[in-house]
């Protein structure tokens, strides 16, 4: 039996962990994705499940780099910014700091 490499990436959901393994396969890198189907008992057990582990360890550099950048990516698209000038977090309708209303 090979030894198990850590996980490259603990998923939010089974949906997150295959856009995950998706983007990393436009970039030639293979994924297993592991306890997609655990994802439903969550609740019921202490589970931190999906995740995600490279087929090739090799590929451990280039596969965190991208989703360094994926999760810079994600942070951006879960802000916006307000017209003074305050980054504010998606899900709030108004500036915490101003109180003007989020663009449409």
């Amino acid at each position: 039996m090979l030894p198990r490499m850590p996980a490259l990436y603990l998923a939010a959901d089974p949906v997150e962990a295959q856009l995950v393994a998706d983007y990393l396969a436009q970039h030639e890198i293979g994924v297993r994705i592991d306890g997609a189907f655990l994802w439903a008992a969550r609740g019921e057990l202490p589970l931190e499940y999906p995740r995600l582990y490279l087929l090739d360890p090799a590929d451990e550099t280039r596969a965190r780099a991208l989703l360094r950048e994926y999760e810079r990516r994600a942070l951006i698209h879960s802000i916006w910014r307000c017209g003074c000038g305050q980054d504010v977090p998606q899900h709030f309708e108004l500036c915490w700091n101003c109180g003007l209303d989020r663009p449409a």
